[in-house]
This record gives structure tokens, C-alpha cells and sequence, in this order.
């Protein structure tokens, strides 16, 4: 031994004994077996049990080894592990001896049922007693100040507990689904209930005393069990989902120093009312969804929050912040005055098929009417700037949205979901489509991208199986990934000529797509972006870059040549003398292009007097006042090959110059869109 610690220690000044302290270091700290016992030597003489090597049955553990007092119980001492389980130890006795018991201590003992904690023990550890699934009775002394996190967890068996006045903190997970836990008390000097202690517990009511300040995150939820909560005065503040999902949950006394309400603290609970004392001056998000929930009261006195008609409001009620989810009335009209509607304000709501909005509400929040399954109709009004993200998802039963023009954005999953919604009106004050927004809108059948929108993100329609046929405006410079992936009814796509990338898989598995036809140059594209698209063919127009004989693995086909209009059998401008016969002729050159619905338009322009004309479906000339807001298109219908055909034979024409059109928009929506996919010739005739 000695030649090995010179090899490992430095010789120092003290002479030649000067590894004895280091030796006595080492045999202090050496594990030492004592019968079933192993153990080490702490700095004040008193032991540590390090390891339990007996047989098991009931165990009793002494408070004196070899003439010194046992105080801890160390890291997994008789615990195991899940692979490994400690089968034999079926009760423990642990003297008053002992101070402190370490984490892990008797964790995966899983046929111990009794424990009997002495009252010198100060500190229960981490998950010291964790999955000891047949525990059922527990015994805890009366000096215990702290229970450390998951020190009972996942003990299944585990039906009643007292926890004496000594403890201040019960920690984290402390009795994490513990299932069977019915009864519990609570001692008077606990201060604070950490997040997740009781979730998952068998229990049926609670008292919470008053000294208890702090109830933590998910500290009581999925007690399914539990239908009476008392929280003292003491407490002032209420975490996240701390009674959530507690779903025979009916009566709740909330004491009258809570300040703050976390997130989602009743979500899915039984509650059918609250009443929120005077003291509340911060409610998270979702706090009240509760699934039988007709009202929330407010006591007069709060100086933060209001309620109307059980509707809860802040407190000048300018912010609508939540509508009970089980609120009698399927038609609800939003005060006067309001001007934001919260996040979740109407979210999961039961009954309610019709909202209307009053003008003065200017933003609706995240998930606001979120999974609302009888909502039918919507009506948004032009004070509206700005929708939230997933406003309306999963509103199944929405038909149609209007979108004012006042708004600028509309956030990620806006309608993902809404598997009734037909129409869609986009304003053109947006800018972007975001993430997600239509996905999954199963009967959308067309949709309109106004010439605003820059970019559309990834999986913006992504599963609009109805969707037939898209055109991205001039406007577009990017599309995200999945844009439009699983639109498996999807046809035909035209893509504006400012479109610099197109993401992954953006028409991935659209079965039906035949023709996606580009104005501009060719982009940039990702991985995959025509991923099994068996029949899709590329289009280009003569004259733009970047094609190849493939496009992201598709053939590509240069495009049509598209119409042409002539005047005395030639297509360049001509001048006649007055009195001389004018005949105007058009002719339309499909291409590839054949079978695409469009409008077709004929149009003519007397230019002194900047009078306008177009050809209706009668054959008949028409004059409207030059907006093209009021014009008709002369056929509606798929494109075809036309031969030159007469449209105009006319004689007498007053002297001045006149101008005439032949133009297809696409898509066949009857309105002539000079700034969208337009392609138009025309001839110029002066009379003398």
C-alpha cells in the first residue's frame, strides 16, 4: 500500500510518515461491510448506509453500527433499478436515528408495502420511494421539513397519506400518479406544493391550507376523481393546468390572496362556475376552459378583470378574454367598446353556431375560436387588423370567411382544419399566407391569392383535396414547403412571374395535376417538389430562362402562343378613309394550353373620346365605362383552337383613331384582371 500511494501522493516536507493522513482519508470514505449493512464513515464520526445486502422481509434498520449512529441512508441504498427490482424487502423500519434519506433510496422496491419513517428524518430524496408499486401505507415522522421530487412517485397502491406540520415544501412529482391516493392531509406548515406532486392521484377532495403560498404546474391534474378543491388564503398564486384535466372536478373555492391564475388551470374540469376574488390581477390563457363551464363571476372589487352576463372581460372591458365553453345561446354579439378579443376567447366552445363582431374590435387572438364545432358563420368586421394564429382551427362546421381589407396578417394555422369551409375571401391589404393556414380545408374548392401576397408559407393548403386549380400571382416571390402537397383533385397551376424559390415537396402527391404553367423564369426549387406526380407536365412561355427538357423531374413543354386580332386581314394597325368597310377578325392559338378554363374577352376603345366597348355572349357591342369592373367576357369555357372568325364588319366609322383587344385571363372567374395572368393582342385602326 504504501509504494502505491507514493506512486499516487507527492512527498512533502513532513518526513517520511507523511502519507498516514491520507491514509485515514481514505479508510473514512472505503465502504465497509457491517452484517447486511454497508456503509461509510462521515466527517462527524456517524455512519451512511451505502448498501442493503440482506435477505429482505421486514426490515429494521438499526440506528448503531459497529458503535456508530446511523444518519443517512444513501444513493440507492436498497433501491434497484426497473431492469433489476429489488423483489424482497417488504417493510422498512427507519430509526429516529437518521437524518436524511438520499435519492433513490428504496426506489424499484416492488413488494415493499409498509414504511415507517422515525423523526429524525429531516429530507426525503429524490424519488427515494419511486415505484414501489405495491407501498400502501406510509408512516412519516414528525421531523420531516422537505419531500423531494418524486420521492412516492408512480407508488400505485398508495391510498392514504398525512403529511405533518413539520414539512414546508412537498416537491416536484412528490406523489406523481399515485392512482390510488384518495385521502390526503395537508400539514399546516406547508408552503409550497410543487409542480406535478399530486398529478395523476386518486384522490377526491382537497383542503389546501393557509399556509401554503404556491401551488406549482400540473399539480393536481388528471385526478379524475376529484370534485371538491378548497384553496386557502395563503395562497397567492395558482400554476399552469394545476387542476387541468380533473374532469369530476365541480366546486372550487378560491381563497382571497390569490394574485395569479396560471394557463389552462381548469382545462377539461368539471366546473360549471368560479368566482374569482378581489385579489386576482393576472389570469394566464385558457384558465377557465372548462368543459361544463356557464359562467365566471368576478367580485365587484377586482380593479383587473369584470364579468357580463358570465362572460369574462377586463376590467373596462375593452378585452373580451373568455366565453364560458358551456354558455347557453348558439348566437352571441360582442359588446360594444370591445376592441381585442383574447387568446382562446371563444375556443372549444359547445353550443355557440354564430358570432358577430362590433366595429370597434380592431385584433382577434391566438386560437380564439378554436375548435368551436358548431360554429357556422363568422361575420369580421372592417375595423379588423389582425387575426391570430389558429384563430379557427378545427371550426369544422365554418362555411365561409370574408377577411376585411383591413388586414394585414393573419397568423399560422388560421383555418387549418375547417373541413366545411367552401369560400375563402383574401383582402388586398395581406401580404403573406402563413403556415398551415388552410390546411386540411377539405371542400375549398378555389381560392383567391390576391396580387398583394409576397410569399406563401409551408403547408399553407396543404390536404385541400377539393382544390382544383391555384393561380400565385406576379406578386409571389416564394412558396413554401408543402404549399399545396396531398391537393389531390389539383389540375392545373399557373405561377406568376416573379416566383424566386418553390419549396420542398410543394405539390407533392397531387395525384391530378397535369399542367403547371409559369409566366416568368425558371426558380429555384427544392427537394422532391412534384414528389409522386405521375402525369404533371411543366409549361413555359418563348422567351423565358432557365428550362431544361426536365423541371424538377418533370417534362417541360414550351406554352401557347395565345390570341391574335386583326383588321382587314392583317395584324398590324391600318388606316382606312371614312366610309371604307372595317372588318376585325380573331383567332386563338391553344397550344398546350387547350382544355384550361378561362375568360375571353373582346374589347374596343374609340381614343378621341375614350369611349369603351366590349362583345357580350350575344355578339352584341356593348359600352361601359372603361373600369372593367362592369364588362362581360364573350365566352367562358375551356381554351380551344380558334380560326380566324369575323367579330366586327362596320363602315362609316367616325375620323379618329380606335383600339382593339383580344384577351384570356385565367382562372374563369368572369373578371377581366389587367394585373393578373392576362395575355392579349391587339390592333390599332385611324380613319381619315
Amino acid at each position: 500500500m504504501k509504494n502505491k500511494l507514493k506512486r499516487l501522493l507527492p512527498r512533502t516536507k513532513i518526513g517520511r510518515w507523511w502519507w498516514l493522513p491520507a491514509l485515514f482519508l481514505l479508510a473514512t470514505i472505503a465502504a465497509v461491510q457491517a452484517g447486511d449493512y454497508t456503509y461509510t464513515i462521515n466527517s462527524d464520526n456517524t455512519l451512511t448506509i451505502t448498501r442493503y445486502t440482506g435477505s429482505g422481509g421486514d426490515v429494521v434498520i438499526p440506528s448503531i453500527i459497529e458503535g456508530r449512529t446511523v444518519t443517512i441512508i444513501g444513493y440507492r441504498a436498497f433501491g434497484a433499478d426497473y431492469f433489476n427490482p429489488n423483489t424482497n424487502i417488504t417493510s422498512v423500519t427507519i430509526p429516529d436515528s437518521i437524518i436524511s434519506i438520499g435519492d433513490y433510496a428504496f426506489s424499484f422496491c416492488t413488494r415493499l408495502t409498509k414504511v415507517t419513517i422515525g423523526n429524525g428524518v429531516t429530507s426525503i430524496g429524490y424519488g427515494a420511494f419511486g415505484y414501489c408499486g405495491a407501498l400502501a401505507n406510509v408512516t412519516l415522522g414528525a421531523g420531516v421539513t422537505s419531500i423531494g421530487e418524486g420521492a412516492f412517485l408512480l407508488c400505485s397502491s398508495l391510498t392514504t397519506i398525512t403529511i405533518p406540520d413539520s414539512v414546508t415544501s412537498i416537491g416536484d412529482s412528490a406523489f406523481f400518479f399515485c392512482g390510488n391516493l384518495t385521502t390526503i392531509t395537508i400539514g399546516n406548515s406547508v408552503v409550497s406544493i410543487g409542480a406535478d406532486a399530486f398529478r395523476g392521484s386518486g384522490l377526491t377532495s382537497v383542503m389546501i391550507p393557509s399556509s401554503v403560498v404556491s401551488i406549482g404546474d400540473w399539480a393536481f391534474a388528471f385526478s379524475p376523481s376529484l370534485t371538491t378543491v378548497t384553496i386557502g388564503n395563503g395562497v397567492t398564486s395558482i400554476g399552469n393546468t394545476a387542476f387541468g384535466y380533473c374532469t369530476s372536478l365541480t366546486t372550487v373555492t378560491i381563497g382571497n390572496s390569490v394574485v395569479s391564475i396560471g394557463a389552462w388551470v381548469f382545462w377539461r374540469s368539471g366546473l360549471t362556475s368560479v368566482m374569482i376574488p378581489s385579489s386576482v390581477t393576472s389570469i394566464g390563457n385558457g384558465a377557465f376552459l372548462a368543459d361544463s363551464l356557464i359562467a365566471i363571476t368576478i367580485d365587484p372589487g377586482n380593479l383587473v378583470y369584470s364579468s357580463v352576463d358570465g362572460v369574462l372581460f377586463n376590467k373596462n372591458q375593452t378585452t373580451l378574454i373568455q366565453y364560458p365553453r358551456n354558455k347557453a345561446g348558439s348566437n352571441y354579439t360582442i359588446p360594444d367598446g370591445v376592441t381585442s378579443i383574447g387568446d382562446y376567447a371563444f375556443g372549444w366552445s359547445k353550443h355557440l353556431t354564430s358570432v358577430m363582431l362590433d366595429n370597434s374590435v380592431t385584433s382577434i387572438g391566438d386560437w380564439a375560436f378554436a375548435f368551436s364545432p358548431s360554429l357556422t358563420t363568422i361575420t369580421i368586421p372592417d375595423s379588423v387588423t389582425s387575426i391570430g394564429d389558429s384563430t379557427f382551427y378545427g371550426c369544422s362546421r365554418l362555411t365561409s370567411v370574408t377577411i376585411p381589407n383591413g388586414v394585414t396578417n393573419i397568423g399560422n394555422s388560421t383555418f387549418h382544419g375547417c373541413t366545411s369551409l367552401t369560400t375563402v375571401t383574401i383582402p388586398d391589404s395581406m401580404t403573406s399566407i402563413g403556415d398551415s393556414t388552410f390546411y386540411g380545408c377539405s371542400r375549398l374548392t378555389s381560392v383567391a391569392i390576391p396580387n398583394s401576397i409576397i410569399s406563401i408559407g409551408d403547408q399553407a393548403f396543404e390536404d385541400c383535396i377539393s382544390l382544383t386549380i391555384i393561380t400565385i400571382p406576379n406578386s409571389v416571390t416564394s412558396i413554401g414547403n408543402w404549399a399545396f402537397s396531398l391537393c389531390n383533385s389539383l389540375t392545373s397551376v399557373m405561377i406568376g412571374n416573379n416566383v424566386t424559390h418553390i419549396g420542398d415537396y410543394v405539390f407533392g402527391s397531387c395525384d391530378s395535376l397535369m399542367g403547371v404553367y409559369f409566366i416568368g423564369n425558371a426558380p429555384g426549387i427544392g427537394w422532391d417538389v412534384f414528389g409522386d406526380d405521375n402525369i404533371t407536365t411543366v409549361y413555359y412561355l418563348p422567351g423565358t430562362t432557365g428550362w431544361g427538357a426536365t423541371f424538377g423531374e418533370r417534362p417541360t413543354v414550351k406554352w401557347w402562343d395565345g390570341p391574335q386580332i386583326g383588321a382587314n386581314g392583317t395584324r398590324e394597325d391600318v388606316s382606312l378613309n371614312r366610309g371604307d368597310t372595317l372588318k376585325i377578325t380573331v383567332a386563338m392559338n391553344a397550344g398546350n394550353r387547350a382544355g384550361v378554363p378561362v375568360d375571353w374577352w373582346i374589347i374596343a376603345r374609340a381614343n378621341n373620346s375614350m369611349s369603351y366597348f366590349y362583345l357580350n355572349n350575344f355578339g352584341q357591342w356593348t359600352q361601359f365605362d372603361g373600369s372593367f369592373s362592369n364588362c362581360q367576357p364573350v365566352y367562358q369555357g375551356r381554351l380551344f383552337n380558334l380560326p380566324a372568325t369575323e367579330v366586327l364588319s362596320a363602315a362609316g366609322l367616325q375620323p379618329g383613331s380606335y383600339t382593339f383587344w383580344f384577351a384570356v385571363d385565367y382562372p374563369m372567374d368572369g373578371i377581366l384582371n389587367l394585373g393578373g395572368y392576362i395575355l392579349l393582342d391587339s390592333v390599332n385602326v385611324t380613319v381619315q
